[in-house]
């Protein structure tokens, strides 16, 4: 049997899920390659989380807090996100490291992940 799948117009909707670390991570990124604005509530603001924001918004993505656990991503698709001027450095967030360079490896830009010196060695 042969099927053909065919992309959504829209996905809308309000999705809750544990208020963690590693979900805010992939919150943050998901929707930062999505289409529209998102509100993630209960965004964990560690210096993990912030360091994949950081990176985020030197790929073009609109971030801005909403109150003290909330964040607002504006979305730039999935081909949104612009080339970086300069070395992204998720300081010291091997999470950070690695959901980056799934998400840059499929963008069509030049781009260098740095961190500190436990994640270059």
């Amino acid at each position: 049997m042969q099927r053909t799948v065919t992309t959504a117009k829209a996905i809308r909707g309000i999705l809750s899920v544990s208020a963690n670390k590693s979900i805010s991570h992939r919150a943050a990124i998901l929707n930062a390659i999505a289409d529209g604005e998102a509100i993630i509530e209960d965004f964990q603001r560690g210096a993990d989380c912030l360091a994949t924001l950081d990176c985020l918004r030197r790929l073009g993505a609109s971030i801005r807090a909403r109150g003290e656990s909330s964040l607002v991503v504006k979305g730039l698709g999935s081909r949104g996100l612009h080339e970086p001027a300069s070395v992204l450095d998720a300081r010291n967030s091997g999470t950070t490291m690695r959901l980056m360079a799934g998400l840059l490896s499929a963008q069509p830009f030049l781009s260098v992940i740095s961190g500190d010196a436990s994640l270059n060695r």
